[in-house]
C-alpha cells in the first residue's frame, strides 16, 4: 500500500479483527505492519467514538475546521474516513445511504457533503438531485467517492451541482487536499479531477 493510502490511518492504531479484515479489503497485508504496533497509540475504536460524537483528534479544539456529512454504505470505508478526518480537525457525521443524508441536512448543514455515488436505496446522484432542489442548501458543496470512473457519471454529477468527484481507491493526502480546496474556493476545474482520477 503507498503511504498516505485511505487505509493508512488503521495502522496508527492498535489492529483488531475488524481492522484486520478491513485492511485486507482495500487490498493490504496485515502481516506486513505487524511491526508497525510497537508505534501506536490508540486504539481504532476511541477514534471512532471521537468521530460519533463529531470530535476531532485534538479533543481540546474549539471548534472543527469543517462540518462534513459522510455517506458510505460500507461501514469499514466509512470508519476510515472519519479517522481520516477528525484526524485532520474535522467535525464528521457518518451515515450509511443517500436517505440519511437528506435527514441529517437539517441540523444543521454542514460545511460539505461527501457522498459514495453507488448506494443501496437513494443513490449519490440522487441524493444530490434532492439537495439542489432545496434553497438551504443548494451551497453545500458535494464531493463524490466512489468505484466508478465512468465519464458519464462525472458529468451527471457535475451537471446536477457536484464540487468534485473522486475515483477509489483515494490517498488520504489527496482527500484532505480536495476538501481544502473546495470549502477554499468551490468553482473546481472539473478536467483535473478527472485526470487525477485516472492517474491514481
Amino acid at each position: 500500500m503507498p503511504d498516505g493510502g485511505l487505509c493508512a490511518p488503521l495502522w496508527r492504531h492498535r489492529p483488531d479483527r475488524r481492522s484486520q479484515r478491513a485492511w485486507r479489503r482495500c487490498g493490504g497485508r496485515s502481516s506486513r505492519h505487524a511491526s508497525s504496533e510497537a508505534r501506536l497509540r490508540q486504539p481504532l475504536r476511541l477514534h471512532k467514538a471521537a468521530g460519533a460524537l463529531g470530535l476531532s483528534r485534538s479533543v481540546e479544539r474549539e471548534s472543527p475546521l469543517a462540518r462534513i456529512l459522510v455517506a458510505e454504505d460500507d461501514a469499514d470505508i466509512r470508519d476510515f474516513l472519519a479517522v481520516v478526518l477528525t484526524g485532520a480537525g474535522h467535525e464528521v457525521t457518518p451515515v450509511a445511504d443517500g436517505a440519511e443524508v437528506l435527514t441529517r441536512l437539517a441540523f444543521p448543514p454542514p460545511s460539505m457533503v461527501l457522498i459514495d455515488l453507488h448506494m443501496p436505496g437513494l443513490s449519490g446522484l440522487d441524493a444530490l438531485k434532492q439537495i439542489r432542489t432545496v434553497p438551504a442548501w443548494g451551497k453545500v458543496p458535494v464531493v463524490f467517492l466512489t468505484a466508478s470512473g465512468a465519464t458519464d457519471d462525472m458529468v451527471r454529477a457535475r451537471t446536477l451541482g457536484a464540487q468534485g468527484y473522486l475515483v477509489k481507491p483515494i490517498r488520504s493526502v489527496d482527500l484532505l487536499a480536495k476538501i481544502r480546496v473546495v470549502l477554499e474556493d468551490r468553482s473546481l476545474i472539473w478536467l483535473d479531477d478527472i485526470t487525477q482520477s485516472r492517474s491514481a
